[in-house]
């Protein structure tokens, strides 16, 4: 079956962290932007002769909500064709081509104990999709554990939105890993905890989780993801409760 590309029109673009940006995105015509929290699209970007470099892959941000809008949460890769074309060369109203949703990183049919979703950086953003969904549409989870790995706390990306999951969802954690602050936020916050290091520490400690066999969802870079894996399978989690989404 032929690939259908559609087109979209640039809403807005928002800092929400340094080099870090939220892109609203309108699928143009009366059509509702149909998807599943956790899944993607992808820009055939005017870059580059090679598809190799005009084809641009990304998660979508925002739960589906039956409008023709979605976001997108990017981070400027330096030197990248397409995070330097998004950034610096489109402005609102500006037209672009996508095919999708595509992708199999979605919530399960059936009702987990434990939600365990593990990312860095912009790894965060199918994860936003999924508890906004959730929110809208319980599973009936009795646990929802985000662990969420970045530099410093400047890069920390949609903190307001985890204090208002808080108050929504009955027994919601979220676990943040900064690998470049030497202090750690003096604050104590209800159900948000804050660690030096790297997100691996976290997810290690079994008391972190209600059930014996959490679902884990791992988004990310290759190697955090590999390690990550590894790591659980070493700790006899199967790895049919281990779904994983690749970035870059």
């Amino acid at each position: 079956m032929p690939t259908k590309w559609n087109e979209c029109e640039l809403v807005s673009s928002k800092e929400i962290a340094p080099q870090t940006r939220l892109f609203t995105i309108k699928l143009l015509g009366d059509d509702v932007f149909s998807f599943k929290a956790g899944q993607f699209i992808t820009f055939d970007l005017p870059v580059h002769e090679k598809r190799l470099y005009r084809w641009k892959s990304y998660s979508l941000a925002n739960a589906p909500d039956n409008t023709n809008l979605f976001e997108l949460c990017i981070v400027k890769n330096e030197g990248g064709l397409g995070t330097t074309y998004l950034f610096d060369q489109i402005i609102p109203g500006d037209k672009l081509t996508f095919k999708g949703p595509e992708g199999s990183f979605i919530l399960p049919e059936y009702k987990p104990e434990t939600l365990c979703f593990i990312c860095t950086g912009t790894g965060i953003a199918p994860f936003r999709s999924m508890l906004w969904d959730i929110c809208q549409h319980p599973i009936n989870a009795t646990a929802i554990r985000v662990i969420f790995g970045t530099r410093k706390m400047e890069n920390v990306l949609f903190l307001d939105e985890w204090r208002e999951l808080i108050k929504l969802l009955p027994d919601f954690q979220l676990h943040i890993a900064l690998s470049r602050d030497e202090e750690l936020p003096l604050n104590k916050e209800k159900n948000i905890f804050f660690y030096k290091g790297y997100v691996h520490q976290i997810y290690q400690h079994q008391k972190l989780f209600d059930s014996k066999e959490p679902i884990f969802y791992l988004c990310g870079w290759r190697n955090m993801i590999d390690e990550a894996q590894k790591n659980l399978l070493n700790l006899g989690f199967p790895s049919s409760h281990i779904q994983t989404e690749l970035y870059g």
